[in-house]
């Protein structure tokens, strides 16, 4: 899938605009605990394709906010493997080895605003491309966005996630 003619809009936290395919669906919400959530779509051609929306429900440590924000104001660049280790807080799960295998996570902008992305392939076969976005000044609260398919499906749904990237327009 390389084009998508039309779009539905979705906004969440610092997302004011994010253009999800119009063919796609987005899944009832799951009650979380406090101030978790998730927000699932996925493509009706082929369900396992998927984007997340997701706040994990609570801060990261002032350690962690700080490294965090150093790296969002600094450089873009591909992180050291000392950077990937320090930010293990912001990134969870998919910096544990035997879960996810990451192929990339760099700092990098999207339309204008500093984000964390990372590529992962994960031990159940999916890969996913998955941004970590500051919600706050101080980079307390992750916001996460997560797109995820089937490994061997992966490269013809990158430029779908591509285009979805490109749509997002920032609160401020």
């Amino acid at each position: 899938m390389s084009t998508v003619p039309q779009a539905n809009t979705v906004s969440e936290g610092r997302i004011a605009r994010m253009d999800i395919p119009s063919d796609w669906s987005e899944e009832a919400p799951v009650p979380e605990d406090g101030a978790r959530y998730t927000r699932e779509f996925y493509s009706r051609e082929m369900p396992d394709a998927k984007i997340y929306l997701h706040y994990r429900g609570h801060p990261l440590t002032n350690s962690a906010a700080t490294l965090f924000r150093q790296l969002l104001e600094g450089p873009l660049h591909d992180l050291t493997s000392i950077e990937r280790t320090s930010l293990s807080e912001v990134i969870g799960n998919a910096g544990i080895p035997e879960l996810c295998r990451l192929e990339a996570l760099k700092s990098t902008k999207i339309n204008m605003r500093s984000v964390l992305l990372l590529e992962g392939i994960w031990s159940g076969g999916n890969r996913s491309l998955q941004l970590f976005i500051s919600a706050d000044p101080e980079c307390t609260i992750v916001q996460e966005v997560w797109f995820m398919a089937p490994d061997r499906d992966f490269s013809s749904w990158k430029p779908t996630f591509e285009w979805i990237l490109e749509s997002i327009e920032w609160t401020d």
